[in-house]
């Protein structure tokens, strides 16, 4: 089974309410771009975490302490096989992050079967959030993707907005395009969301066997040391005390017998 969609069914199965955000979902509206994780709002409030999450997923999955509180809590679980990451956010309780919940999308996806995503308008505005205030040049162009491939976006909607977002909301609608871009606008929307969500599956695929390969190179390794190798270019921002965390644990299975590498995934296809 796929990790990231046995992810959602446990999340299912423990009662958890959940969407999908981040480069996951902007593959459904607009440009898909290169993410090795996925993105989920669950409807957990933060003291909830450990109770529900740890029992949900520990038979098969790494799961991190939860960091942060309030509004702005997460936790990750990592599949001890198949070395497949999913971020989980606790919800936020102002009026946005409730609001989102419920205008969320349930989409017919090729891998992930029947699945919740965010709507786009909701996934432009959690992108101006994270743009801090419009300087991530990469928030903004996701943002001004899905404004250019999304034609019919609630505006009523996206305008009930902070001040300080207004100014971004108009740049990303205003952007100007090359004539390569202009053509694989028309590309994308003529994929629709099947074609998109196989370009971001690909792309994943691709940048995972890149990093694999990398291993390879480097020479023999032992298991944790290819773990260890891997994990710190897959997901980068584990590095330090999470890493050795992860470590640690891994370690403790490789001695028990209880967990003997990560397993190779299939070349992508070409």
């Amino acid at each position: 089974m796929n990790a990231n969609r046995d992810i959602l069914e446990r999340l299912v199965r423990a009662g958890v309410g959940y969407y999908i955000t981040g480069g996951e979902a902007l593959a459904v509206w607009a440009e898909p771009r290169q993410t090795l994780d996925i993105d989920i709002v669950t409807d957990l409030a933060a003291d909830r975490y450990e109770a529900v999450i740890r029992p949900a997923f520990e038979d098969a999955y790494l799961v991190n302490d939860l960091v942060g509180s309030g509004d702005h809590a997460f936790g990750w679980v990592i599949h001890r096989t198949e070395i497949v990451r999913a971020d989980l956010v606790m919800r936020r309780t102002d009026p946005w992050g409730m609001t989102a919940f419920t205008r969320r999308r349930l989409i017919d996806d090729p891998v992930l079967g029947s699945a919740w995503f965010i709507s786009p308008e909701d996934l432009v505005l959690a992108k101006l959030a994270w743009s801090d205030g419009g300087a991530s040049e990469r928030q903004m162009r996701d943002s001004a993707s899905i404004v250019r491939l999304q034609p019919d976006l609630d505006w009523m909607y996206v305008g009930v907005l902070p001040a300080s977002w207004a100014s971004c909301i108009s740049w990303s609608g205003s952007v100007a395009i090359d004539q390569a871009q202009a053509r694989l606008d028309e590309r994308l929307i003529e994929a629709g969301v099947l074609g998109r969500r196989a370009v971001l599956a690909r792309l994943r695929a691709e940048a995972i066997a890149r990093v694999w390969a990398a291993a390879d190179r480097a020479g023999p390794m032992t298991e944790l040391e290819r773990a260890r190798f891997l994990l710190r270019r897959l997901y980068p921002d584990l590095e330090g005390p999470r890493l050795e965390s992860i470590m640690e644990r891994l370690g403790a299975e490789w001695q028990a017998g209880t967990w003997t590498g990560f397993r190779r995934p299939d070349p992508p296809d070409v």
